[in-house]
């Protein structure tokens, strides 16, 4: 059994999930260690592109290669890490894929997509950031107004499949927010 903890950060663009890691960062920085997404062994990470919704779409056997290449580097991550006492925070998952394929420019069949991700590290908590997507839109615009309240509920039904969750409003103060996650956090390293 892995030692290590891995906690993934779901939400919408604008759900404040950035903003709420660096909080929980800044209260233990020795034992947390934050991923953007999925690590990577390969090449160096690039800039995060700012409005990924707008990029052409990839075709479906290069979908295919890069979501095997992502699970690849996640069981690498495994290995690296499996003695770690680390808790490991994800900013966004491999399940973002599952939630949100144009971000992520993917052409694949969702019920494609929802087979190979079963195969990535299963989190031992998921944290959904959630809340009136009004708000939420107004905080970055970086998709309409109408698919960020889809996308909101889609996060909302994907994660509602979950045993081990959290689901926060973000619109509560940074501070509350934070407190409850490590409360929780607390109890997974008992």
């Amino acid at each position: 059994m892995k030692s290590f903890k891995l906690i993934v950060f779901l939400g919408v663009d604008g759900s404040g999930k950035s903003t709420l890691i660096n909080s929980i960062l800044k209260k233990d920085r020795k034992k947390f260690d934050k991923i953007h997404f999925v690590p990577d062994y390969f090449r160096k990470k690039n800039k995060q592109n700012i409005n990924p919704h707008k990029q052409i779409k990839r075709g479906k056997i290069f979908s295919l290669l890069k979501i095997l290449y992502w699970l690849v580097n996640y069981q690498i991550f495994k290995i690296l890490n499996y003695n770690s006492k680390k808790i490991y925070i994800f900013d966004r998952y491999i399940y973002d894929v599952v939630i949100d394929p144009l971000r992520y420019r993917f052409s694949l069949p969702k019920i494609i997509i929802t087979k190979i991700v079963k195969f990535a590290i299963k989190p031992d908590l998921i944290i959904l950031l959630t809340g009136n997507p009004k708000k939420i839109y107004y905080r970055t615009k970086e998709i309409k107004l109408n698919d960020t309240i889809k996308l909101n509920n889609r996060y909302i039904k994907f994660v509602k499949k979950f045993d081990v969750k959290i689901i926060l409003n973000c619109l509560n103060k940074i501070d509350s927010n934070r407190d409850k996650i490590l409360n929780h956090i607390k109890k997974l390293s008992l």
